[in-house]
């Protein structure tokens, strides 16, 4: 996460947490990869390789985990076959995904995997709105104590 002009020591702590929230999504994101990979070698079949996907999106001073779904459609022998990659709708009421929904997409084997994985994501991105909304609140505080100090120049 890049800091920008962050003049108060309360922004610079929330910047630096923000950061290991960063950390910890990553490494969430991980383990969970390395689980699959490991729980794909112990099944074999296509019907029982996952079709979920999990990714650490990183945008300018923010980031999201975001999950996602592979449709596989084609024939493979005729040489058609193309792979489809679907987002999966979080919904704005909460700061996790569905569990029933997420479960639908997983084999048996994964189910666990995704509901411990998610339940950690899920406190993470709890965390990371409250500091987020906490910078926001410091702005504006800045902005209005700019105009105070711009306001009582004006007068004297």
């Amino acid at each position: 996460m890049v800091i920008e002009n962050v003049t108060d020591p309360v922004s610079a702590a929330i910047h630096a947490r923000l950061g290991n929230l960063r950390a910890a999504a990553a490494m969430v994101v991980d383990r969970y990869w390395q689980a699959v990979y490991a729980g794909e070698k112990g099944n074999n079949g296509w019907e029982n390789k996952s079709c979920l996907v999990l990714r650490l999106k990183d945008s300018q001073h923010s980031f999201s985990v975001l999950w996602g779904r592979i449709e596989w459609r084609g024939s493979k022998a005729k040489g058609t076959r193309t792979m489809l990659r679907h987002h999966i709708a979080k919904g704005r009421e909460s700061s996790g995904y569905n569990m029933e929904r997420l479960k639908s997409y997983a084999c048996d084997w994964e189910k666990g995997i995704v509901e411990i994985t998610e339940s950690e994501l899920t406190l993470i991105r709890d965390e990371f709105k409250f500091l987020s909304k906490a910078l926001q609140t410091i702005r504006y505080a800045n902005l209005a104590q700019s105009k105070r100090e711009k306001y009582l120049e004006k007068g004297q």
